[in-house]
């Protein structure tokens, strides 16, 4: 059964680990360099664990430098084409060398079809998944405010930024 999410492990004084003031320049950088950085961040103080399984594999060899921050550069897009009533289908690609998996959500009414394609030799087994609507939202919504929730504990700076609060009010579900 397909499923992602960030598991977080903070102590009670979580590491602070953006101790000093980074400067974005909006020329050659965006929202990716912030979810870069504190992603970077998260995982070398081993602080948090992206978890993927589904399609025949439990756990997918993902992390939470690359792996993570390609799902959270496409979560606004993702949530808002799930959120709309429109029927259209939306992707997640997990691009990075290594993984190369894309997940495509195929709308049918409640249910979602999830369809799993491979650009490595692993083959998806079954290659289609189904969730509802519902349990898919809640899944990317707790994944959302998981990140937001420890990245404010371990990069407060950084989370100051105008192009980070831009995207968490994007992500971020009531």
């Amino acid at each position: 059964m397909f499923q992602m999410q960030l598991k977080v492990e903070l102590s009670e004084e979580p590491r602070l680990v953006d101790t000093t003031d980074v400067e974005y320049d909006p020329e050659t950088d965006d929202i990716r360099s912030l979810l870069r950085d504190i992603c970077h961040h998260l995982a070398s103080s081993g602080q948090a664990h992206f978890h993927v399984e589904g399609f025949g594999q439990s756990p997918w060899p993902v992390d939470v430098s690359t792996d993570l921050l390609t799902l959270l550069e496409q979560l606004p897009e993702a949530l808002a084409s799930l959120r709309s009533a429109s029927k259209t289908d939306f992707q997640i690609d997990f691009y990075e060398q290594g993984i190369e998996r894309t997940l495509i959500f195929h709308k049918h009414d409640e249910r979602i079809r999830i369809q799993c394609l491979s650009g490595t030799k692993w083959v998806p087994n079954p290659s289609e998944e189904w969730i509802s609507h519902d349990d898919l939202n809640k899944m990317l919504c707790e994944l959302a405010s998981r990140f937001v929730e420890v990245a404010k504990k371990t990069c407060p700076r950084t989370t100051t930024h105008e192009w980070f609060q831009e995207w968490s009010q994007a992500v971020l579900c009531e």
